[in-house]
């Protein structure tokens, strides 16, 4: 399908319908692409280590809580994924402590 080359008309008093039907046709046109390049993406790039990203995944419904106590616990577990993947060894020992808390 070669969107570019579609034609849209409509009356121009309904402005806002007509960029509805542009916008849906253009998301119809790219999306289908846009999903099978993340699955392939996806399939061929792994975390190197599971117990960090799954730390990660964790993190992020607490950071987009935007509370006080969600956002420290997302940096709990982002802290401690980052120790999980230095394993301690490039943090401060101030970063240390945290990180374990």
């Amino acid at each position: 399908m070669h969107l570019w080359a579609d034609r849209f008309e409509g009356d121009m008093s309904d402005i806002f319908g007509l960029q509805d039907e542009v916008t849906i046709n253009v998301v119809s046109a790219i999306e289908p692409k846009l999903l099978q390049t993340e699955i392939e993406l996806a399939s061929r790039r792994r975390p190197d280590n599971l117990s960090a990203y799954d730390l990660c995944l964790r993190a992020m419904p607490h950071y987009y809580s935007m509370t006080r106590e969600g956002l420290a616990e997302a940096l709990r577990a982002m802290l401690t994924a980052l120790w999980n993947l230095t394993l301690g060894m490039a943090l401060p020992p101030d970063w240390q402590v945290v990180a374990r808390a």
